[in-house]
């Protein structure tokens, strides 16, 4: 099975919902066997938390809206 995690920072910025989904993904990647992938955009922490994601894939929305 395949799974797209769909958010919007992938940052601290988004609050519970950083280690919410981020946590979420990498349980069902450990205990299932999924393959989870995220999609989210980058913000000023990006950089230092996308660390946090690993192993699993974290792909970048770019937006031409964004002002980070």
């Amino acid at each position: 099975m395949k799974l797209l995690i769909l958010g919007g920072s992938n940052s601290r910025n988004s609050g519970g919902v950083f280690d919410t989904a981020r946590m979420m993904g990498l349980r069902l990647h450990e205990r299932n066997n999924i393959d989870v992938q995220y999609l989210m955009f980058d913000d000023e922490y990006s950089a230092e938390d996308k660390k946090y994601y690993a192993p699993l894939p974290l792909h970048v929305i770019q937006s031409k809206d964004r002002k980070d």
